[in-house]
């Protein structure tokens, strides 16, 4: 009787199964490899972020703006603020700013037992970590883990750097890296919030009122990334009357917890409402006056509206944002769903508020909207990733290449970064009193081209000039600072330079500053000397 072949139907109906091939121990260990991959992921991952993030806080020199947010922190935990004076004037206790990153800098640096930057630059650190880690979990609840892996890689990996400053951005004692964490814990807390009904609903929306509130308290502009998720999900239950009206009271809610939250944040210092007035008042003195910044060749108090844009252009490199830029093509092409236009919304309010309304930008704006523009890359890469195992072999071919090619240079990136950092040395201001005890200069410093703040913690034996002085006699180290982006050289000190060309000797030099040694009698600079010299260029270097 003949015997029906693996397929066909043999004489009673029945269709034959093909045989089975025999199982054999080999193609289990891809698989076994495969479970193991994203746990060895996330830990190298981890790792490498905590040492890029972490790693030698101390050394890089500080920042004027850390100085000011560090000592109110210091201030704010010991009772010992002031009281309000104009609102046109800074203040030792930094209220044109909402408190609540000076709070984690104060009580970071009352742990330390004394005042601190690096404890302060370990909380601003900390929470670029932890932004790493929401931004994961969010999107790796939604669309994979290993998506949510390359988004939370990406936020704490990749070199983010602004004018004057060597190492990333997230490592400085800045109230963006703070603000930066409550803004995307409340842009992810308001998708779920929209997600869920009922009393799950509500729960969420609470927890992105506070978290919208958190990050207001942290910089006053904070709340913005949630404006445009909040009007992008209103929009979508728009034809459902009964939802709509749960949301808009949802909203409502969000919106007065975000307020009471912002508030509550001031009772610690005394009445909220001067402070928060001034705040505003401040704030819009500012903007009326604008901010002196060099970008692009030129020095403006009130740049054009794509300053920004080129401030993150060049903060991030051509290369990062070559990849960002096929993500995003990649997911409005390929994923087009309403994760991707949640990340897309959340970067509208933030976008527009500082392109076209606020007419003050400084380098380093862009840094806290960083994570929803990373993040919907990370969606649009991962994507591109899973189409192109569908496509015909030379396009998957090309895919692969593009992708692999685009993060091997993205890590090579992150990894040079990384090598920096680890080999990171005190330089300019911070490296001259080494500078100073090897050449045995125990006189007054004589400097130019740089700012005063540049020398606040400086242990220096003598006293700094930064004017020529009538008596040089007791002058035996000169620091000139390198050309930069708006810093000029006054015309004295340049005229003194000239005129000691033969009695200076360098000793020292990096990319900040030039450290001359006297080594004979130095003279004034004459009036006909000083006018001879040519005005500075601001816009050098810029």
């Amino acid at each position: 009787m003949p015997v029906a072949r693996a397929g066909e139907p043999d004489m009673t109906g029945m269709v034959t199964a093909p045989p089975r091939r025999p199982v054999v121990a080999g193609p289990k260990m891809p698989a076994r490899l495969r479970g193991r991959a994203f746990p060895a992921a996330l830990v190298a991952v981890s790792l490498w972020a905590a040492v890029q993030n972490l790693a030698n806080l101390a050394v890089p020199r500080h920042l004027v703006d850390e100085l000011v947010y560090v000592t109110a922190g210091w201030r704010y935990l010991h009772g010992q603020q002031l009281p309000l004076g104009p609102a046109a004037e800074f203040t030792v206790d930094n209220f044109e700013h909402p408190p609540l990153v000076k709070y984690l800098f104060g009580i970071a640096q009352v742990i330390a037992g004394h005042p601190s930057l690096t404890a302060a630059r370990l909380v601003a650190a900390a929470c670029t970590l932890a932004t790493g880690v929401v931004l994961g979990c969010w999107i790796g609840r939604v669309a994979g883990r290993w998506t949510g892996l390359l988004a939370g890689a990406l936020i704490t990996l990749v070199p983010t750097h602004i004018p004057g400053v060597e190492y990333r951005f997230g490592r400085y004692a800045m109230l963006d890296p703070v603000a930066e964490l409550f803004a995307v814990g409340a842009v992810a807390a308001g998708w779920f919030w929209f997600q869920r009904r009922g009393r799950a609903g509500w729960r969420w929306a609470a927890s992105a009122g506070v978290l919208a509130g958190l990050a207001a308290g942290a910089k006053a502009n904070g709340f913005l990334g949630l404006v445009g998720p909040v009007l992008l999900g209103l929009v979508l239950v728009l034809r459902e009357r009964r939802e709509l009206i749960d949301r808009l009271a949802q909203t409502v809610a969000a919106g007065a917890l975000s307020a009471l939250t912002f508030v509550a944040l001031y009772l610690p210092l005394g009445n909220p409402l001067p402070r928060i007035r001034f705040l505003l008042e401040y704030q819009l003195k500012h903007v009326e006056d604008g901010h002196l910044i060099g970008f692009a060749g030129r020095v403006t108090a009130h740049p054009p509206w794509w300053a920004n844009l080129w401030f993150a252009g060049h903060g991030l490199g051509s290369v990062v944002v070559g990849v960002l830029v096929i993500g995003w093509v990649a997911a409005l092409v390929l994923r087009r769903d309403r994760l991707v236009g949640w990340c897309a919304a959340a970067l509208v309010a933030p976008v527009l508020f500082h392109c076209f309304l606020a007419r003050v930008v400084l380098g380093f704006y862009w840094a806290m909207w960083l994570p929803a523009a990373i993040a919907a890359a990370a969606l649009g890469l991962a994507a591109l990733a899973r189409r192109s195992r569908a496509a015909p072999r030379g396009v998957r071919s090309g895919a692969a290449a593009l992708l692999i090619g685009a993060l091997t240079w993205t890590a090579g990136l992150a990894a040079a970064d990384t090598w920096r950092t680890l080999h990171a040395r005190p330089v300019g201001t911070a490296h001259l009193p080494k500078v100073m005890a090897l050449h045995h200069l125990r006189g007054e410093v004589l400097a130019g081209g740089l700012y005063n703040w540049e020398f606040t913690g400086v242990p220096l034996p003598g006293a700094v000039l930064y004017q020529v002085p009538a008596d040089l006699s007791r002058v035996d180290t000169v620091v000139i600072g390198r050309p930069r982006c708006r810093t000029p050289v006054a015309a004295d000190v340049r005229a003194f330079l000239t005129a000691n060309r033969g009695a200076l000797r360098p000793v020292y030099r990096d990319h900040l500053i030039v450290v001359h040694a006297v080594r004979a009698r130095l003279r004034a600079p004459t009036a006909a000397e000083i006018a001879a010299q040519p005005p500075w260029n601001l816009a050098a270097h810029c």
